[in-house]
């Protein structure tokens, strides 16, 4: 049976305003009735507190569901997601939350899943993407634990055992069943070791939202899906207009990575500050190029985002490594290089090796 998403309520928490945009219109496509927009988690804290109190500020009455980026400024998506869980001004700590991001490190998927997210969705993300994981916190609910240090969907997804020893102090039969849609306290109130863990298996209420019949899953109509597609085609010139500012970006927070004159091994704070710009600017454009028939500023800047992390020092060997990959984003964008780039393409890629590697040979000296 398709479902119906008139009545959802969806709140994008997304800082870059493009993609912000192209979310909320995806969403729009596949049906939602209403799509609300944040810059960022300070923004969405804000209008989810309204949510009671004063709903015309806060642009609904309801929010069925929250899709947040993580990295944001004032307040991150984990810093939302933890406040959605756990605050006391929270409209629903019960909220279904998918995690939408470039930043799909290891560390930041695990940071989500144990602050209590439902789903994750990785930037670059498709129509196909977004659906599965929008259909899965509908058909799939998990039941929600609460204990001393979490409360948040059930994170073991299937009934099977550890991987390794059982590390568990807690057995089955310290786990309490709750039926009640009301909140527990705040975390850390209960749970101590001995003491009951609480189980709450809720009525699935974003199925009857969508129109859902228990025990059968459900699916989106296939023209919504089509249309969604057609959004993201339609953003891809769009895009292309944007890039040149980004090459802008990026060759700036370069120019603040030179040098202190006598100091090669240690960069200064200027230099440490335009690095992590070019990581910030390489991880967007990772979640972004293939998506609009860039896959070359895909290849590119996930390359970038990995030689720009922290460092403790920026040798100058390094700073050509970045330069040469600024340099190859610069050409693709100029160029206007879209798919493999053909010949063109192959030069640049071929260009962009060598440095690499003649960087990992120097540094092997």
């Amino acid at each position: 049976m398709a479902y119906s998403l008139e009545r959802l309520n969806v709140l994008v928490v997304e800082d870059n305003p493009f993609v912000n945009k192209l979310v909320c219109d995806v969403l729009a496509a596949l049906g939602a009735g209403r799509t609300l927009a944040s810059p960022d988690g300070a923004d969405a804290v804000e209008r989810l507190s309204n949510i009671r109190t004063a709903p015309q500020r806060a642009g609904a009455s309801q929010i069925d569901l929250v899709i947040a980026d993580i990295v944001m400024p004032n307040v991150n998506g984990i810093e939302l997601l933890k406040w959605i869980r756990t605050s006391a001004n929270s409209p629903n700590r019960f909220m279904p939350i998918i995690m939408l991001s470039a930043a799909a490190d290891r560390a930041n998927v695990e940071s989500a899943r144990d602050h209590g997210a439902n789903e994750f969705v990785v930037k670059p993300f498709t129509v196909d993407k977004v659906t599965s994981r929008l259909l899965a916190v509908i058909d799939q609910p998990r039941d929600y634990i609460y204990c001393q240090t979490y409360f948040g969907p059930d994170r073991r997804r299937l009934d099977v055992g550890p991987p390794d020893a059982e590390r568990r102090e807690t057995q089955e039969q310290d786990v309490r069943l709750v039926y009640s849609e009301q909140a527990p306290e705040v975390i850390g109130q209960q749970g101590q070791k001995g003491q009951q863990v609480l189980r709450y298996s809720l009525p699935n209420a974003l199925r009857g939202r969508v129109g859902g019949v228990p025990g059968r899953r459900g699916s989106l109509e296939p023209q919504s899906l089509l249309d969604a597609e057609r959004v993201i085609a339609e953003k891809a010139d769009e895009y292309g207009g944007l890039l040149g500012d980004i090459i802008k970006e990026l060759a700036a927070a370069l120019a603040n990575c030179g040098h202190v004159p006598g100091e090669e091994e240690v960069a200064d704070a200027q230099a440490q500050n335009g690095f992590a710009q070019l990581n910030q600017i390489a991880m967007e454009l990772r979640g972004q190029g293939h998506m609009f028939g860039y896959p070359l500023i895909t290849m590119a800047a996930t390359s970038l985002y990995e030689y720009t992390v922290a460092r403790a020092y920026v040798d100058e060997d390094h700073l050509e490594l970045v330069k040469a990959h600024v340099d190859f984003l610069a050409n693709v964008v100029r160029d206007e290089i879209t798919g493999d780039g053909g010949e063109i393409g192959r030069k640049l890629l071929s260009s962009l090796n060598r440095a690499r590697q003649h960087y990992r040979q120097r540094n092997a000296a």
